[in-house]
């Protein structure tokens, strides 16, 4: 059973399950593996889901600060672990509206910030597999890494690395959505299109019909909770 419902919050509890599997490896992403157990030490410690270590630091420390960063008017801003779940919890069930699916990738484009990290634990959140893209990356490398990792969403900071995006996305058959988050915005680039231009504030605000108890509690009885949460890491070029 996965943690309690509380007040339209899932609450700390006994989320995760350990599936039963053959092997300790695998190269298909919905295949489970087997988990190393040590008989003593850290290692020995009962496997714990990322939903589950989230919810039992919200648990724990709720009002801690779990991000400090500048806004967009140079004012630093915290965000706590309580307000850090609720973000995470609401871009999952955007991602899976956007067309996410099981064992496909949320790759990001982007330098450090909090968009970076909501879209990391959100995509793990939704069963996916959450990818880092170098900035420096050519269109060619990019091309290369959303591939390989078969990506349906792309998350970008800045018009430049959208407009890699632009250049490659008619190779790219898996890509169903694409988001900058910060202006300036090209002209050509339109919602109608797959792109979303707008922060992640106003992509959950526009999303907001979605109703939790049914939709994300779904999410986390059939999705994130696998014996592996996954993250493709790329090659350097």
């Amino acid at each position: 059973m996965p943690g309690q419902e509380e007040n339209g919050q899932i609450t700390a509890g006994p989320t995760g399950r350990i599936l039963p599997a053959d092997s300790y490896t695998s190269t298909d992403p919905a295949v489970p593996v087997k988990l190393r157990i040590a008989k003593e030490g850290l290692a020995s410690l009962d496997p714990l889901s990322v939903p589950d270590l989230m919810n039992r630091t919200v648990r724990d420390h709720p009002d801690h600060p779990a991000m400090v960063f500048r806004n967009a008017q140079k004012q630093w801003q915290t965000v706590t672990y309580r307000e850090y779940r609720e973000r995470v919890h609401h871009m999952a069930k955007v991602f899976i509206k956007l067309g996410l699916e099981p064992h496909h990738t949320v790759a990001v484009l982007a330098f450090n910030s909090p968009e970076w990290f909501v879209s990391e634990l959100s995509a793990i959140h939704a069963g996916g597999i959450i990818t880092g893209v170098y900035t420096t990356n050519s269109a060619e490398s990019v091309q290369h890494v959303l591939e390989s990792s078969r990506a349906q969403i792309v998350v970008v900071d800045d018009a430049k690395q959208m407009e890699k995006i632009c250049s490659i996305r008619q190779n790219l058959p898996n890509l169903k959505t694409v988001i900058q988050t910060m202006p300036p915005y090209a002209p050509y680039v339109k919602r109608e299109d797959g792109f979303y231009r707008v922060s992640f504030s106003t992509l959950i605000t526009r999303h907001s019909e979605i109703e939790f108890p049914v939709a994300f509690f779904f999410i986390l009885l059939s999705r994130s909770l696998i014996n592996v949460q996954h993250m493709y890491s790329q090659g350097r070029f």
